[in-house]
């Protein structure tokens, strides 16, 4: 091989312990979201399975994300070795089969990027018209599957309603709101401030569910606004990850043609 060809080996090998890192990583943290995040999503169950991205539950795609990271990170150590064994051994077959799987791998990529950015703002619109929908149902019963839901997410992003109660209090739609215990309170218990699953309960009808402030409760956080706000940094992140690991695998794809080329060459000679 010529120096373009060895520089190209170099690479491969480079390039796949990296992916086999990440493989690795992929498969321990999948095991765990498996094994200790299954009780924490169960509270948002009843309200995940209550929403839709197109013909899914969010509920169900948060149970698969586990096994998907799982079966992704076993794939990329699969894929990784074989990257890696075709450079080593310069085996023209196997840097056949890395690049063949790298190709359908980017096609996939640019399927999901461009479904991504095609129904993205479709798909926030739809998924805050159900959250409206669904708090509707919130009647402040702790036996209730959906109520505990949502006291469940108050609590974990710190936030009250759906849009901000200094907007509009999405509270007066909900069954809640006719129930004659509630008495004076405007707002959930579990929305106050400093409210946790314990003491929750007990703040109905203290100033901070009767007149509450932005210091005393989480009246200028919407559930829907603090949700996307944490995610659109990972989701601008994950965008930048993806562009950057598709040029990688570009050159990738280019290096393993490269030296089956001219190991080819070297056979034919």
């Amino acid at each position: 091989m010529n120096l373009l060809g060895r520089v190209g080996m170099v690479f491969l090998v480079v390039i796949n312990i990296f992916f086999l890192i990440g493989g690795v990583s992929l498969l321990i943290a999948g095991a765990i979201m498996n094994e200790k995040g299954g009780a924490y999503a169960a509270q948002y169950m009843p309200l995940l399975e209550n929403i839709s991205i197109g013909s899914f539950k969010m509920g169900s795609l948060v149970k698969a994300l586990a096994g998907f990271g799982v079966s992704l990170g076993l794939f990329a150590v699969v894929v990784a070795i074989i990257g890696i064994a075709g450079a080593i051994t310069r085996m023209r077959l196997l840097l056949i089969i890395y690049a063949a799987i790298i190709i359908i791998i980017l096609l996939l990529e640019f399927v999901a990027l461009g479904g991504w950015f095609s129904f993205k703002h479709e798909m926030i619109a739809s998924i805050k018209d159900q959250m409206l929908s669904l708090i509707q149902r919130y009647d402040g019963n702790a036996a209730n599957q959906l109520t505990r839901a949502w006291n469940f997410l108050f609590l974990t992003f710190h936030c009250c309603g759906v849009n901000p109660i200094t907007y509009g209090n999405d509270f007066v739609s909900s069954i809640w709101w006719l129930n004659p215990l509630r008495g004076q309170a405007i707002i959930p218990g579990h929305c106050c401030v400093g409210a946790d699953p314990n003491t929750a309960d007990f703040n109905i009808n203290q100033l901070c569910t009767i007149n509450p402030s932005s210091i005393t409760a989480y009246i200028d956080r919407g559930c829907y606004n603090e949700m996307s706000r944490i995610m659109d940094p990972y989701s601008s992140t994950f965008i930048a990850l993806g562009v950057i690991l598709v040029i990688i695998e570009i050159i990738a794809v280019a290096f393993a043609f490269l030296m089956a080329r001219q190991l080819q060459k070297e056979v034919e000679s």
